[in-house]
């Protein structure tokens, strides 16, 4: 939160969005008019409107409801919004499933060939899994995907070369968040786009952390040059 809202808004302004116009917005529009509380005497001081505490950023109002005033305004609200790829850490285990149509969607073809390509790149950390498949099933909620209608299984093999299939959801948490990454992994390395990652080293193996991040070094798997951002308490992988 940001106090004593006031700013200059040089190359932003306009005839019709004076800086005066520019500063109710901020002082209005980024908090709701709130008035600055007086802590210590517990009341809200007179004339605080002006004092107002940020509640939203400034970008994120004006390229929500101003995109047209500023064309690099609104460039930058749509790459925060909508070009940057984010891996939260509440929504690790269910990413495999949520991407997937993304996925799909993005490079031409189904669901099952996007799965595939998931699977392949699973091979290169030595994880046991062989293929990914998914079936509708409408009999359980608890199948290892957001969608309850949606089964995903993982086909491994045994030591006797026999084919083993396990329910996603029985793969261990590691196993579910690697999926879900390398799904997302996948779509950043299409799109040539920018994936951050909050606590990368969150249910990974040291080594599974290092094979990820070579994944964005390596120009022959990176061609379109996508980033990868993250945060880690392991220092040895920076």
């Amino acid at each position: 939160r940001i106090r004593n809202l006031e700013g200059t808004f040089p190359g932003l302004k306009t005839e019709a969005y004076p800086e005066a116009k520019l500063q109710e917005i901020l002082r209005v529009e980024c908090s709701g008019g709130k008035p600055k509380y007086d802590e210590a005497r517990l009341t809200v001081n007179e004339g605080s409107e002006k004092n107002a505490t940020q509640m939203s950023s400034f970008l994120s109002v004006m390229g929500s409801n101003y995109a047209g005033l500023n064309a690099e305004v609104a460039q930058a609200h749509q790459f925060f919004t909508q070009d940057l790829l984010l891996i939260p850490n509440e929504m690790r285990t269910d990413l495999l499933w949520t991407n997937l149509a993304e996925l799909a969607f993005i490079k031409d073809y189904t669901v099952d060939s996007a799965l595939d390509d998931v699977a392949k790149l699973l091979t290169k950390f030595d994880l046991g899994i062989k293929k990914l498949s998914f079936q509708p099933d409408s009999s359980s909620s608890d199948s290892g995907s957001s969608d309850p209608d949606v089964r995903i299984t993982a086909a491994h093999v045994d030591e006797f070369g026999g084919k083993v299939v396990f329910e996603f959801d029985q793969e261990s948490d590691g196993t579910r968040v690697l999926s879900g990454i390398v799904c997302k992994v996948l779509l950043a390395l299409e799109l040539g786009g920018v994936l951050v990652v909050d606590e990368l080293d969150k249910s990974l193996h040291p080594v599974l952390q290092r094979e990820l991040i070579r994944l964005f070094k390596d120009k022959e798997r990176n061609p379109k040059q996508a980033q990868l951002i993250f945060t880690a308490h392991n220092t040895d992988i920076l």
